[in-house]
This record gives C-alpha cells, structure tokens and sequence, in this order.
C-alpha cells in the first residue's frame, strides 16, 4: 500500500482563518517610541507648552475649515465706543491780528534793545564788535518771534457748538478751553487803542467761576457785536431751561 502524500499546512491558511489587526498592546517600532519619549519630555519640562497645544486644538464639532474661537486675535473686532471725535469746523480770528501783535513785539523790542544799547556802550563800555554782535543775535530772535506769531494767529480760532463755545489756540501744545453756555454771566466786547486803530475788539466771557473765563481776540467790530448777542441769547436760553 502506498503512503498518504504528506500536507503541509503552513502553505496555505485555512480557509475562515482572516489576517487580525495588531492588538492595543503590541510593541511599536522604534521611529514611534521614539516621537513619543520626546512629546512626553516635552510635556514634562514646559507644561504651558502643552497647555498652549491643547488650547490650539478645534472645538468639537467644528469643521476643518473654521477657525478657532481661541486662535482669533482679540483685535479682530473694534470695541465699542471707540469711535472717533468728530472734527469741529473753527471759525479763524482776523488776519489783523498779525499785524497788530507784530507791531506791539516791535515797540516791545525797540525799547528793550535801545535800554541795552545804552548799558553797553555808555555804562559797560562793552567793544563795538561784540555790541554788534548782541545786535545781529537780537534780530535773529525777533525774526523767530514775528514767525511764531504769525503761526499763532493761524492757529486761533472758535466754534459756537450745540451746549458750549470752543476755544483752540496753539501749534506745538495745543490748548482747548470749552465754555457751557449754561455758565455764563456776561459777554464783553473790549478795544484797546491798537485794536480800534487795526478795527479790532476782544470778546471777553465771563462765568461763575473766575477761572473759567475766556477771550476771543482779534475779532472785527461787527463780528464781536453779533457774537456778543448770540452767546447772551444761549447763555439765557440755557439758564431757563435750567
């Protein structure tokens, strides 16, 4: 009788036998152990690191394409009253005013310089070079301070506003005064020599605090006549709503 023909049965498997998954505890390879001993000595020496990692992840059910609420910088959105102060429309000053503070520094500076000129050269018997030199220094000077004045004059103006009059003057440190209508007594209309001579008045305001009083200078007659009677009216208008 002849032998059965051996089997082998590590050829083939057998047929309802199916490949399984690694199981949870299987060894890794060593690229993996690798990745996780370092994430985990990571996370061991800076915890808000892994804070910040954490932080960074999507909400739940948030699609891929949205951004976290927690990665949006908290500028995105403008806060609320933020909004910017509007601009005031100035009424300016007369351009005569210039010329009016213009001569005032001149006869300020003759004075000055003819005091000095008399010290220096009849009293301190100061060298004529270095009187001249004093001069040419002195000129310079006023030269700057007739520059500045003109900018000034620029720069002043005032606004009749809804509750309160405005008050801006200035060109490097700017100046604001605000008058309330509600706390005025009484309006001046003053004129000095020079400024009948320019056809210039000051509109003097006075309140019920002394340190809150105001002046508009430089001002035409007329103007200062009808800005006198409209600040009066507001100013009555205000106390009896009051």
């Amino acid at each position: 009788m002849s032998e059965p023909a051996s089997r082998d049965h590590s050829a083939a498997p057998s047929p309802g036998r199916q490949a399984r998954p690694p199981e949870a505890g299987a060894p890794q390879s060593a690229g993996a152990q690798h990745l996780a001993a370092a994430q985990h000595s990571a996370a061991a020496h800076h915890p808000a690191a892994g804070e910040q990692a954490a932080d960074m992840q999507p909400a739940a059910g948030a699609q891929p394409g949205q951004p976290h609420a927690e990665m949006q910088p908290a500028h995105a959105q403008p806060a609320a009253g933020q909004a910017g102060r509007q601009p005031v429309d100035l009424q300016p000053v007369s351009p005569r005013l210039a010329g009016l503070r213009l001569l005032e520094m001149a006869l300020t500076m003759a004075v000055v310089a003819a005091v000095a000129a008399v010290l220096a050269l009849a009293v301190l018997r100061v060298p004529l070079w270095l009187s001249a030199a004093g001069a040419a220094v002195w000129l310079l000077a006023a030269g700057w301070w007739a520059l500045v004045i003109v900018r000034q004059v620029r720069h002043l103006g005032y606004a009749q506003r809804e509750s309160d009059l405005l008050i801006e003057r200035g060109i490097l440190i700017r100046s604001s005064t605000v008058v309330p209508y509600g706390r005025l007594q009484f309006v001046d209309v003053v004129a000095g020599p020079l400024d009948r001579a320019f056809g210039l008045a000051n509109v003097k305001l006075h309140t019920a605090s002394a340190a809150s009083d105001a002046v508009i200078p430089g001002l035409p007659r007329e103007r200062a006549q009808r800005l006198r009677e409209a600040l009066a009216a507001r100013g009555e208008a205000h106390l009896a709503g009051l």
